[in-house]
């Protein structure tokens, strides 16, 4: 028998960190994003992902294909399948997010951490 699963799952991250609140296949995942103040994720795509924001802490650029816009609390984000995109905290920011369960799901274009 499998143990279950203890959350919320916390993963440090170099631009903050990421809480895990709940997994369930084949629905969906919620997190909680923790961006530190001039912090960005890589520039990056889902193949299979689906994901869909609410910032509910601090000022945020987002990078979505070929625009870039700043997002405050109590904006909401929707990003399918396939569409570019980065976040950076312009503030130290807190980002809910709800997505497919494709959680190794990544493509990475761009990244100031030098992660492949």
């Amino acid at each position: 028998m499998k143990t279950p699963k203890q959350y919320p799952v916390y993963t440090p991250k170099p631009w903050g960190g990421e809480f895990l609140y709940c997994e369930i296949p084949p629905y969906y995942v919620l997190k909680k994003l923790c961006i530190m103040q001039g912090h960005r994720f890589s520039l990056q795509y889902h193949p299979k992902k689906v994901e869909s924001w609410l910032v509910v802490k601090g000022r945020v650029e987002i990078v979505y294909n070929d625009q870039t816009f700043q997002a405050v609390p109590g904006d909401f984000i929707h990003v399918p399948t396939g569409t570019k995109h980065r976040i950076k905290a312009l503030e130290t920011a807190e980002i809910i997010e709800v997505s497919s369960p494709h959680l190794d799901d990544i493509i990475r274009l761009e990244d100031d951490y030098n992660r492949i």
